[in-house]
């Protein structure tokens, strides 16, 4: 094994012998991993180019397998189908016939029904040959139609397989409704014929493939060449919705801090600067909350509960966007205003004032078992964010303490 070499062969580095039952075979290192996996790559437009190179290149190896002292592959499937970083495809896995392998059940449904079948599994040389026809004729509908072995998912694959062996299915389907070519379907039905002596050579695979216009006689150096513009295309298109996707949920990101801390602060904390503790020498905070509200939860069901806060909710920030105010925090019922930080403003009272002035023209909206409440108190405090998982943008003194009492022991329908 060591002597064959090819092109689109993967090179057969040695044996690794664990225990007396247990040999693994190593080959060289494909960094575009298997050709089943670039079929299921979702991200990757495996589009004409691709897929006629990959099947020039995996007619080219069985070719020479097929003319080899191997004679035939034996286990082909995508799996065994690697992709070199040139994207050349190299046939791998060519051991079948050395080393006594465990059946691995998803390898299965490359095999051919006769295989299935079979108790012993022997079979001379020119049977097994046939045998590499049915499954290149599945590798084939993979890249034909872009889908896994008879369009199937995992689960189904044993009820597939128990279906073959018992003689209810032959090969996988070949719609006329995908988009291929019905010269180039009839090649893969040829391939995947019931009985093997129907089924074609790699040479006459070859020869119809080429009438049927899915392979080129482009040469190795023009195929690899056109092959990596295609992928750096994909590439750079990749890359840019990649990016773009990326932007957005920075845009979100930012949105979100955004509406949890003040401007200023957000974009501070965007621009990895520290954001220090600071004192403010006079701002207005006002508190909030619904008189009756205790009584409201005893007698609601929570799902009105949620509503009822969500209502006073919307409709407060709707009255605060139109003001220089920030909303600290809500709280339950609770509702926590301050104007006059972090950006320094002179009319910090009138801003609050006309605030506490439209919340309470909104009792007409509220539930008429409550009453709003509000505490207003004027002058100094300390301000900064706490926390980095979840940062607040806290306020900290006697100004905010005296707040919460005005709106504590304030009457209902009223602001102190």
């Amino acid at each position: 094994m060591k002597q064959l070499q090819h092109d689109n062969l993967n090179d057969f580095i040695g044996v690794c012998v664990e225990s007396f039952s247990v040999a693994y075979v190593v080959y060289a290192f494909c960094p575009r991993g298997s050709l089943k996996d670039i079929i299921a790559n979702s991200d990757f437009v495996l589009d004409f180019t691709f897929k006629s190179s990959l099947t020039r290149d995996l007619i080219s190896g069985m070719q020479f397998i097929h003319t080899s002292s191997l004679s035939y592959h034996g286990n082909l499937t995508s799996y065994h189908c690697y992709v070199d970083k040139h994207w050349v495809l190299k046939i791998s896995c060519y051991d079948a016939g050395m080393f006594n392998q465990t059946p691995v059940d998803v390898n299965d449904l490359w095999r051919a029904p006769e295989w299935l079948r079979s108790a012993t599994h022997e079979f001379d040389a020119s049977a097994w040959k046939r045998i590499d026809i049915f499954s290149f004729g599945i590798i084939l509908h993979e890249l034909v139609y872009d889908t896994t072995p008879y369009f199937a998912d995992e689960d189904q694959f044993p009820d597939i397989l128990q279906r073959i062996r018992s003689g209810k299915l032959h090969h996988p389907e070949l719609p006329f409704d995908k988009g291929v070519p019905e010269n180039v379907r009839n090649i893969v039905a040829l391939c995947l014929a019931g009985n093997p002596e129907q089924r074609p050579s790699f040479s006459e695979v070859r020869f119809r493939l080429r009438a049927a216009g899915w392979i080129t006689k482009a040469g190795i150096v023009d195929s690899m060449i056109l092959i990596l513009e295609k992928y750096t295309s994909n590439l750079e298109s990749t890359i840019h919705d990649r990016t773009h996707n990326l932007l957005q949920e920075k845009k979100r990101s930012e949105e979100i801090l955004h509406g949890i801390l003040p401007r200023t602060i957000a974009c501070q904390l965007l621009q990895g600067q520290a954001v220090e503790p600071e004192i403010y020498s006079e701002v207005t905070i006002l508190f909030s909350d619904l008189l009756g509200f205790s009584n409201l939860c005893t007698t609601s069901h929570p799902i009105e509960i949620v509503n009822v806060l969500n209502d006073l909710y919307v409709m407060c920030d709707n009255v605060i966007q139109k003001h220089s105010v920030y909303k600290v925090e809500t709280v339950g019922d609770s509702y926590m205003l301050v104007s006059g930080l972090p950006d320094r403003d002179l009319n910090h009272g009138k801003h609050i004032a006309d605030v506490a002035i439209a919340l309470m023209q909104l009792k007409r909206s509220l539930n008429p078992c409550v009453a709003l409440r509000i505490g207003i108190n004027t002058g100094p405090c300390a301000a900064g964010v706490v926390g980095t998982t979840m940062p607040r943008y806290c306020l900290f003194g006697d100004t905010v303490n005296l707040a919460s009492r005005m709106q504590s022991n304030s009457l209902g329908k009223e602001a102190k």
